[in-house]
């Protein structure tokens, strides 16, 4: 099975690429300090329009033939792990590389830890934002092989889960004055004159996830039957 993640915003496609650096950029000063959280390594241009890129030198990933922006961050995640995890492993195999070739409105991104072996931890997703409300059946340009075995999960973000979020982050109170959006009631997109329509898709990969305190879970994508 293969998984497509297709999620609605209240913004334009031009609106959520400065939305989406704001958001990175807060994110990482909130993780970040005390010897860990993300490091940015690598934020430059890139050019693969014509393929002559080959494959990532740290993921052995095939670089998507766009033009953009290319980041290299690194996850020091010692504190995040669990226990057992931090137990069996050296202190300096505690972290993740991120890999991103940004070309607005497509987006490949790819994580891999230096102490697995790729086959081991790996995961790759592809993005792609739209001016639609989900119309669009292959955004992610898939073959026809893979569509056959595709499932589409539509995330309505308006939809309250158990997580309490602050009150400037929870989209069913907060209302911009500036851009005259929000609060935002279940199903809003049906009635929503501007939209922007994220469409993820894991790609591939083995991901270790952390369950509890010391517990540890392993996801495939794509997921096999």
């Amino acid at each position: 099975m293969i998984l497509e993640f297709r999620i609605p915003l209240p913004l334009t496609v031009d609106d959520f690429q400065v939305a989406q650096l704001a958001m990175v950029i807060k994110a990482q000063e909130k993780v970040t300090g005390g010897g860990e959280g993300i490091v940015v390594l690598k934020n430059e241009p890139f050019d693969n329009t014509d393929g002559h890129m080959g494959l990532s030198e740290i993921s052995k990933t095939p670089i998507p033939k766009v033009k953009g922006q290319y980041t290299l961050k690194k996850y020091l995640l010692s504190s995040m792990c669990p226990r057992v995890l931090k137990a069996i492993m050296p202190a300096d195999s505690l972290f993740l590389w991120e890999e991103a070739w940004n070309a607005h409105p497509y987006c490949l991104t790819v994580m891999t830890n230096g102490y697995f072996s790729m086959d081991k931890f790996k995961l790759a997703i592809e993005s792609h934002y739209l001016n639609d409300v989900g119309t669009s059946e292959n955004a992610l340009n898939m073959p026809e092989k893979e569509l056959k075995k595709r499932e589409v999960i539509f995330v309505d973000v308006a939809k309250k889960g158990s997580e309490k979020l602050p009150a400037d982050e929870d989209v069913t109170v907060y209302h911009s004055q500036k851009r005259n959006v929000g609060p935002l009631a279940p199903e809003w997109y049906k009635t929503a004159s501007r939209i922007a329509l994220s469409h993820i898709h894991p790609r591939s990969g083995n991901v270790l996830l952390q369950e509890g305190d010391d517990s540890i879970s392993l996801i495939r994508y794509p997921r096999r039957p």
